[in-house]
């Protein structure tokens, strides 16, 4: 079963910025707040023009197919089955649309709610909005009939921007962070909260297994006499970590939802926004400064930045989907990135002989590479693992003709060999089994 392995995954430029490749954009009429990418459609709320629908099945050219207005200011999305959810703020309308033509999309029904919508998650027969304001937090409704949705819950915070829900706990993010038992949608029941530097806000969560990934920013907290009365209301006030930053990404450890605990963070450089995990790695958007972020989480407990790219918008929210990054990139519209996590580029060496190199291991992870050289050169090798980590280094003068090294993995995994001399490079990936 083992032989030889040419697996070459990635084959991305690393830029300036970092490893992140503009793959396409698109440049809606209104500011991108949210998107919301399935079946090779992003449903883009673009703020004052409503919700838009761009095919992006060919990611470096996206076109615009469908657009529907809505009551209020489009600020968040979710999509399931043939309908749109869409969270509006400045008129403050919760709203469904039926996308089952995305060419043509039909509002079913709009609902005022008492504060500005911003974010909107969809489990099972509910919605679940993210509310701002003095009267916002969490409101769920019940969308069975997404023409006659019908409110059942509401947990106070005073104003919230993000949510999520995972195993019947909702995960809101309203300054704090908190987890919420929606098991009855009726009576949401809060049990724990979690809560950063006093100067700092959460803004946005996700969910990947046990882990909450909560970006956290500077400013736009409440005014002093409000935040007597949200902070009243907290199930418990012990849970916290101060950790002097201007913003960033806190992991927060929910196995236990009614025992929270800090489990890694990392303080980006721009100010964090919007949050997405996808293969181990968090992309948050910088709202302010105005980009996007790398954030290496395969090991939870120990984060680290790896990459960023500068925009020229309002960064606002992230979508991972198909091994593409979606980008509500505000008044720029979309963008559509790919990231590599060394921002290397997969391309031939001229002394390397074409097609000689190969790859094999032995059941031991030992790997041997055999190629053939066109004359005598100076060789610089190196083997990077996939956090970044530089696992084998090597460098010596070699005369022409058939070489080898050998390589002993410590698990299994995939590996980017750099493979260098004074003139040229060869960069491939390969999988250890």
């Amino acid at each position: 079963m083992f032989g030889t392995i040419l697996s070459f995954l990635m084959s991305l430029v690393s830029t300036p910025e970092g490893a992140f490749t503009l793959t396409g954009q698109y440049d809606t009429p209104g500011w991108s707040r949210d998107v919301f990418v399935r079946d090779n459609y992003a449903y883009v709320a673009d703020y004052d023009m409503g919700l838009r629908i761009i095919d992006v099945s060919n990611p470096s050219n996206p076109q615009e197919i469908g657009f529907c207005s809505t009551p209020g200011y489009a600020f968040g999305v979710f999509v399931k089955d043939n309908y749109a959810y869409i969270s509006c703020d400045v008129y403050d309308y919760f709203c469904i649309v039926d996308i089952s033509n995305p060419s043509n999309p039909v509002i079913t029904s709009y609902t005022q709610i008492f504060g500005s919508g911003y974010n909107v998650f969809v489990s099972g027969n509910y919605a679940y909005l993210a509310v701002g304001d003095y009267l916002g937090g969490l409101y769920i409704y019940n969308v069975s009939n997404p023409y006659e949705p019908a409110m059942t819950g509401y947990y106070w915070t005073y104003s919230s921007i993000g949510v999520y829900v995972v195993d019947n706990i909702a995960l809101l993010a309203a300054g704090y962070l908190f987890t919420i038992d929606v098991t009855n949608p009726n009576n949401p029941v809060p049990l724990d909260s979690y809560y950063d530097n006093y100067n700092e806000y959460a803004y946005d969560v996700c969910c990947e297994g046990n882990y909450a990934y909560c970006t956290f920013d500077y400013g736009n907290k409440t005014s002093e006499e409000n935040d007597a009365l949200f902070y009243s209301k907290l199930p418990k006030s012990n849970n916290s970590e101060c950790l002097v930053s201007n913003g960033g990404l806190r992991i927060i450890d929910i196995a236990d939802p009614a025992n929270i605990q800090l489990a890694g963070y990392v303080n980006t450089s721009m100010d964090a926004f919007g949050v997405s995990v996808n293969d181990g790695y968090a992309f948050t958007t910088g709202w302010i400064n105005g980009g996007i972020q790398a954030v290496n989480v395969i090991n939870p407990l120990n984060p680290f930045l790896a990459g960023s790219y500068n925009t020229q918008g309002e960064a606002r929210d992230v979508f991972c989907y198909d091994n593409y990054i979606f980008l509500a990139d505000g008044q720029s519209g979309l963008k559509i990135f790919q990231y590599s996590a060394l921002g290397v580029e997969e391309q031939p060496d001229n002394n390397v002989h074409n097609n000689s190199l190969t790859i094999t291991q032995n059941q031991n992870r030992e790997v041997t590479f055999n190629y053939f050289l066109e004359g005598p050169a100076q060789i610089e090798l190196k083997i990077i693992d996939v956090s970044g980590r530089i696992v084998f280094e090597s460098s010596a003068g070699f005369h022409g003709g058939n070489q080898q090294f050998t390589f002993r993995a410590e698990k299994a995994g995939t590996y980017f060999l750099i493979f260098k001399n004074s003139e040229n490079i060869l960069n491939k990936s390969f999988i250890v089994l």
